[in-house]
C-alpha cells in the first residue's frame, strides 16, 4: 500500500506530464503555421514570375552587403522556393573580405548561365586575394562575367588582379576607384597592362576613379562610355589625350572631372579647326577643370549640336578675351533654348536646355570681381542684352549675347527685394518667349507687369502663351488690378490668350479669380482664397 505521502506526488507529476504534452503540442501547431503563415497572402499567391520582379528589385535597390540576397529566402519556404529558382536573382556577386569560395560557387549554380556582375570591396588584402575567394570553379565561369566594379581602400591591392592570360573576354563594363582619403602616392595608381588579363575586346564602359590606365592601351578602342574622374599625377599628357580620344569614335558619353591635362594650354582663336570628331556624342561633361586647359579641350573636339553639354565648378582664373562657350555651339543655325536665371543672396545660376553653367558664390565674387554683400545681377544680364564686347563682370556669353539665342522657355527665379534685373530690356530681348515662368518677391511684381505692358502699342512678348506666377509672399489688389489691364490689354490687342498659372504664395481674391477666367484660361493654382474668408481652392467653386 503506498503511503498518504505518495499519493499526491503521483498526482504531481501525472498534471507535469499533462502539461508537457499540450506544450509540445502547442509548439508543433506553431511550428506547422509559421511554415506555411504566407500560403493564404497576397504574395504568395503571385506568381513565380511575379515575385522573382519584387525579388530582383529588392536586392538591386538594397543597401550594398556582402549577403543581402540571404534575407528573402529566409522568410519562409515558398519564398525560399522561388527565391533558388530564379536564376537573375543570382548573377550580382558581392566578394569582400570574410567571403568564401563556397558561397561563389552556389550563386554560380543558382545563376545557370546567366551573364554576371562582379562587385569588389575590400581594404588591404593577401596577394592571392581573388583567386582565394573565387575559387577554380568559378574561373571556368569567367566568360559569363559582364561587369566588374572594384573599390579599393589601398591602391597596391590591386596587384593580385594581374594576369598573364585573359580573364574576362566578354566584359561589357568596368569600373575601378579608390578610396580620395589616401595620400596621392598611394591612391594615384597607374593600372598594369596585364590588369584582368589586359584583353577586353567587348569592353564598352570604363570609369575610372583615382587611377588610370596606360593611355595608349588598345582597350579604349570600343568604349562608348568613359569617365576619368581625378587622375591626378597620372593625368595625360596634350597629345596623349589626342591620340587616346581619336581612337574611340564611338563614344556617347564623356565625362573628365578634375583632370589636370599635362602640357594642354588654351588655343589662340575659338575657329581652330576640330582635330577629333564624335558623332555619336550623347552628353559630355567636364567638371572642374582649368580653364585654360578647357579652352584647349572644348576646341580640340567636335560633337553634334543635339549634344547635352554640362560645364561646371571652373576655378576664378577665366582667360581674358576668351567667352566660356565657342561660337561654334551656337551656329549654323540657333535652336529653340531654354533660359533659367536665379539669383539670391548668395549665387547666381544660369542654365540653357544643353548647357549647364553653376557658379558657386566663392567662384564667382573672384571671377567677376563682386564684393562681398553684393550682387550686381542686373549688370550682368544688361551686358548679355547689348552687342557682348569687352565684360567687366566675365559674363560667359561673351561670344553670344542674348539677342542671338532662339529662347523660347524664361524661367527666372529670385528672392531678392530690390530690383536687379532690367525687366523690360529682357522681355523685349526674348521676344520669342512661348512660356514665362517667375517666381519672385512680391516687391518685384509691379514692375514685372509693368515691364510686360505694351509700349507704343506693341507687346514686349509677342508669341507669350502661358503665364506661370509665384511670389513669396501674399501681395495687395494693386498687383491684382495690374494683372487683370495687362490681360484686358493683350485682349483688346487681339493678342493671343494666355494660360495663366498661379502658384503658392499669392492668396487672390474671388473677384480677381473671376476676371482671369474671363480674359484667360487659369489652367492650374496651388493656394487661392478671398477677402471674405470663403474656401476657392477648388476650380468648381472658383
Amino acid at each position: 500500500m503506498p503511503s498518504a505521502n505518495e499519493i499526491p506526488q503521483a498526482e504531481v507529476e501525472y498534471q507535469r506530464t499533462l502539461l508537457d504534452e499540450q506544450i509540445s503540442r502547442v509548439e508543433n501547431v506553431r511550428a506547422a503555421l509559421c511554415s506555411r503563415r504566407n500560403v493564404l497572402s497576397k504574395s504568395a499567391m503571385l506568381v513565380a514570375e511575379v515575385l522573382a520582379d519584387i525579388f530582383s528589385y529588392c536586392v538591386v535597390s538594397g543597401t550594398v552587403t556582402p549577403r543581402e540576397w540571404l534575407r528573402i529566402t529566409h522568410v519562409c519556404r515558398h519564398w525560399r522556393s522561388v527565391a533558388v529558382a530564379i536564376p537573375t536573382l543570382w548573377t550580382t556577386i558581392r566578394v569582400g573580405e570574410g567571403y568564401h569560395a563556397d558561397l561563389v560557387e552556389r550563386m554560380l549554380m543558382r545563376s545557370q548561365s546567366m551573364p554576371i556582375q562582379l562587385r569588389f570591396q575590400f581594404g588591404v588584402v593577401d596577394v592571392d586575394f581573388p583567386h582565394a575567394l573565387l575559387g577554380n570553379e568559378f574561373f571556368q565561369q569567367a566568360h559569363r562575367v559582364r561587369e566588374v566594379v572594384i573599390s579599393a581602400l589601398h591602391s597596391g591591392s590591386t596587384e593580385s588582379f594581374n594576369s598573364n592570360h585573359a580573364m574576362f573576354t566578354n566584359l561589357e563594363s568596368l569600373k575601378v576607384s579608390f578610396s580620395p582619403y589616401h595620400p596621392p602616392q598611394i591612391s594615384d595608381k597607374l593600372l598594369s597592362p596585364s590588369f584582368l588579363g589586359g584583353v577586353f575586346p567587348a569592353l564598352r564602359r570604363l570609369k575610372l576613379h583615382q587611377c588610370a590606365f596606360p593611355w595608349a592601351s588598345p582597350i579604349m578602342s570600343g568604349l562608348t562610355h568613359l569617365v576619368l574622374y581625378n587622375i591626378g599625377s597620372n593625368a595625360p599628357e596634350a597629345k596623349e589625350l589626342w591620340a587616346m580620344l581619336s581612337r574611340v569614335p564611338k563614344l556617347r558619353v564623356l565625362t573628365l572631372s578634375n583632370i589636370m591635362v599635362q602640357n594642354g594650354g588654351a588655343p589662340a582663336s575659338w575657329n581652330q579647326r576640330p582635330k577629333v570628331w564624335f558623332p555619336a556624342l550623347e552628353h559630355l561633361t567636364i567638371d572642374s577643370l582649368d580653364f585654360a586647359q578647357y579652352a584647349w579641350f572644348i576646341a580640340l573636339i567636335d560633337f553634334p549640336p543635339t549634344t547635352h553639354l554640362t560645364l561646371q565648378t571652373f576655378p576664378p582664373y577665366f582667360t581674358p578675351d576668351m567667352p566660356l562657350l565657342p561660337p561654334k555651339v551656337f551656329a549654323p543655325q540657333p535652336f529653340p533654348l531654354e533660359l533659367y536665371i536665379r539669383e539670391n543672396e548668395d549665387t547666381f545660376r544660369l542654365s540653357i536646355r544643353k548647357f549647364t553653367l553653376v557658379h558657386g558664390r566663392q567662384r564667382c565674387s573672384a571671377a567677376y570681381n563682386i564684393s562681398e554683400g553684393t550682387y550686381p545681377c542686373g549688370n550682368r544680364l544688361s551686358f548679355a542684352l547689348r552687342s557682348g564686347q569687352g565684360d567687366d563682370d566675365g559674363w560667359p556669353f561673351q561670344a553670344a549675347p542674348l539677342a542671338q539665342l532662339d529662347v523660347r522657355l524664361l524661367i527666372i527665379e529670385t528672392t531678392r527685394r530690390s530690383e536687379t534685373i532690367p525687366w523690360h530690356d529682357l522681355f523685349v530681348t526674348l521676344s520669342q518667349v512661348v512660356d514665362l515662368k517667375l517666381t519672385l518677391h512680391s516687391h518685384a511684381l509691379h514692375d514685372v507687369l509693368g515691364a510686360l505692358m505694351p509700349a507704343d502699342g506693341t507687346f514686349p512678348l509677342p508669341t507669350l502663351g502661358r503665364f506661370s506666377l509665384k511670389v513669396s509672399q501674399s501681395t495687395d489688389a494693386p498687383s491684382e488690378d495690374a494683372l487683370l489691364k495687362l490681360l484686358e490689354e493683350r485682349e483688346q490687342a487681339g493678342a493671343r490668350r494666355l494660360e495663366v498659372l498661379i502658384g503658392r504664395g499669392w492668396v487672390v481674391s474671388r473677384s480677381c479669380v473671376d476676371e482671369l477666367i474671363t480674359h484667360a484660361q487659369l489652367v492650374d493654382w496651388d493656394t487661392v482664397g478671398d477677402n471674405t474668408n470663403a474656401s476657392a481652392q477648388d476650380p468648381e467653386n472658383a
